[in-house]
């Protein structure tokens, strides 16, 4: 348990760091039109998705054999 717990706050720390760079990049840039917001909020969603993918995976404990 403890391990998992270690893995989760990697998780969330590793995370939040790239979402930081990412968001606060991204921020210096002026956008024109709608066309320039597409690209960021499409990075801002695979941006979770890989945090959901890289949580689950971390977090994964395989089944005990009985």
């Amino acid at each position: 348990m403890t391990k998992r717990i270690g893995n989760l706050i990697s998780v969330v720390l590793v995370w939040a760091l790239v979402a930081y760079i990412f968001v606060f990049g991204f921020a210096q840039i002026q956008w024109s039109d709608w066309e320039g917001g597409l690209p960021w909020l499409a990075g801002v969603v695979f941006l979770f998705g890989s945090a959901g993918f890289t949580s689950k995976w971390l977090m994964y404990e395989p089944p005990k054999q009985q």
